[in-house]
């Protein structure tokens, strides 16, 4: 399966059309296997069924991780998968993130990190803020909260977050509403977040 996986993505990623490589439901064995990017055109892996990690731990070489990504732009997305939309974990490098549309879900995190014995570094350079936040919306959230502050919008002092929007927020802590808290930003507050903002 691995040598067939590489040919796939090596003729599919010098298409001029966009293309999908498709595994469909049956066993593989696949090695260590690395899909080098840019491709000429939009290139999609579609894999039907359950992708299962090695069940002896030692065949992981003492990695945290068994699935890794690198090098890889993710632009102009939408991501709605109830939990982290982009997680960085140890040994991710060279990922670009721009225009990307997250929720439901946690958003982008850097997490789950000292949990293991041999994770590599997360780097984290030294520059001035050059993120610059806009046109987020908390729109129609309705629930439970399982903190007192349970929105939060925290921006940078350096780069100030612009067109920021809380409509109709409705959740409770305890029986109680929420406290929504934000720095940084003067969002525009509509409804039932007004009521409750710190």
């Amino acid at each position: 399966m691995t040598q067939a996986l590489k040919n796939a993505w090596k003729d599919t990623c010098v298409s001029m059309n966009a293309a999908k490589i498709l595994i469909p439901t049956s066993t593989y064995k696949l090695e260590q296997v690395d899909l080098r990017v840019p491709c000429k055109a939009p290139t999609e892996v579609q894999v039907d069924g359950l992708i299962l990690a090695p069940a002896n731990p030692k065949k992981l070489d003492g990695n945290a991780q068994w699935v890794k990504f690198g090098e890889i732009n993710i632009i102009d997305s939408f991501i709605s998968t109830g939990d982290d939309c982009i997680s960085l974990g140890d040994g991710s490098r060279k990922i670009n993130v721009l225009r990307v549309t997250c929720g439901p879900g946690h958003g982008i995190s850097i997490g789950s990190l000292g949990k293991f014995t041999y994770e590599e570094p997360v780097e984290v350079f030294k520059t001035p803020p050059k993120i610059k936040i806009s046109k987020v919306t908390f729109e129609n959230i309705k629930g439970t909260s399982s903190t007192p502050d349970g929105v939060k919008l925290i921006c940078s002092s350096g780069v100030t977050c612009e067109d920021a929007k809380l409509s109709e927020i409705d959740l409770t802590f305890s029986g109680a509403p929420i406290v929504v808290k934000f720095a940084n930003v003067k969002p525009v507050i509509i409804g039932k977040a007004s009521s409750c903002v710190a």
